[in-house]
């Protein structure tokens, strides 16, 4: 069984990649999304695929094995969402690697935490680590010896230069740049089209060229 664990865009693009990755007799298709008890509105069918509470996952589960994918942007919301799979008693969060994305497939030379997601187009060189719950999206550029800390995000075209070391619950905007041989501490937001020039040490939102603190 799979569940996609959100209900919105994202969501909807994980489904996707998985019809297209998975053999077209419909025998892996997503089963649900998942939303907590609030959100859930009873009935709902979102692209033909049903709705569901979380406190109803014993129910539709049971002991079956289940593939767990995060389809949330946010990373605090995506810390929340693996909370309530974790109650499910057999279950693993495979990795989702498009087979078009660029990357030395060699053993050990571009390695992926639980749960990452990479999108068609994007282009992970080598020596590269993607951690746990990590969305990198189309177009996205990683050079060599850089590292992406779990439950981060990418989104299009952001270009993370060689020896980067971007930090856990980060989110990279369109378009952004890292120069490289820089670090960023958890819990940055670069906002779309920045250009980081400098390590950054303080957790906020930065946005411009040279990226800065936004007031």
């Amino acid at each position: 069984m799979i569940l996609v664990f959100g209900a919105g865009g994202v969501a909807l693009e994980i489904a996707w990649l998985l019809d297209e990755m998975n053999p077209r007799d419909g025998s892996e298709r997503v089963a649900a999304f998942v939303v907590s008890d609030s959100d859930w509105r009873p009935g709902e069918v979102i692209d033909g695929i049903p709705v569901t509470a979380e406190g109803q996952l014993q129910d539709l589960c049971g002991k079956q094995l289940v593939d767990v994918y995060i389809g949330i942007g946010d990373s605090a919301a995506k810390r929340r969402a693996l909370t309530a799979a974790e109650k499910l008693p057999n279950r693993r969060y495979p990795p989702l690697i498009h087979p078009s994305v660029v990357m030395d497939r060699r053993p050990g030379k571009v390695t992926f935490g639980h749960g990452a997601i990479v999108y068609p187009g994007a282009s992970l060189s080598t020596e590269v680590a993607i951690g746990n719950f990590v969305h990198i999206n189309p177009r996205v550029a990683i050079a060599h010896h850089s590292r992406v800390g779990d439950f981060s995000t990418v989104c299009p075209g952001g270009i993370i230069s060689g020896r980067v070391s971007l930090g856990s619950d980060c989110f990279v905007g369109a378009g952004a740049v890292v120069k490289d041989s820089l670090s960023i501490i958890d819990g940055c937001t670069i906002g779309a089209g920045a250009t980081v020039i400098r390590s950054i040490l303080a957790p906020g939102v930065y946005i411009g060229t040279p990226a800065r603190p936004k007031t």
